[in-house]
């Protein structure tokens, strides 16, 4: 893990709006999970772990709480949320550390998500990661970055869930009849 590499997302993330701490420690994760799909690699290559509330950059979270003291951020504390703090960039973002391809990932990342509520990056993070089982959030279990987390980004897989919490799936009256081989009944399906 680069801490400038952290450090550049972190400002430029920041870079138009405060963000919470809750937002800085989620939002490097879903930058990394769409540098993956779009460059093959990850830009920050943080340890992305399963804490309560969803997926944590585990070296964001230590270096916004107990090392407030990098160069082109500005941490403080505030009444309004159980972290207590917020970030918001101060100065200039580092120049240099990330390339323009690295930047227009992180600047999509800012202007999609930057104005989630923590609740609901918890859920993105947490529907992006269903090898996870309930029982095992806040167990810092690693979390994927890899194309099925991208692809659990969407907004399509979203509504899907939120389909899917609201359906009784137990009730065998409601299923259809057995469908055998996938593939076949597909063709048969779509023709």
């Amino acid at each position: 893990m680069d801490e400038k590499k952290l450090e550049a997302v972190l400002a430029r993330l920041c870079r138009r709006s405060e963000i919470s701490l809750t937002q800085a420690v989620k939002l490097p994760y879903l930058v990394d999970v769409v540098a993956q799909h779009v460059l093959g690699r990850e830009i920050v290559g943080a340890t992305y772990e399963a804490w309560e509330h969803g997926v944590v950059a585990r070296e964001a979270w230590r270096a916004i709480r107990h090392k407030p003291t990098l160069a082109s951020l500005s941490v403080r504390e505030h009444q309004w949320s159980e972290t207590g703090l917020s970030v918001r960039a101060a100065g200039t973002i580092p120049e240099g550390v990330l390339t323009p391809e690295e930047q227009e990932i992180v600047d999509f990342i800012a202007e999609k998500y930057v104005s989630w509520t923590a609740t609901a990056l918890g859920a993105l993070t947490k529907d992006m990661n269903p090898h996870i089982d309930k029982t095992e959030w806040g167990t810092n279990r690693k979390a994927a970055t890899d194309e099925e987390a991208y692809f659990r980004m969407s907004d399509e897989w979203r509504e899907t869930q939120r389909r899917l919490r609201c359906q009784d799936l137990d009730d065998k009256s409601k299923w259809g009849d057995e469908i055998g081989d996938p593939k076949e009944y597909l063709r048969r399906v779509l023709g």
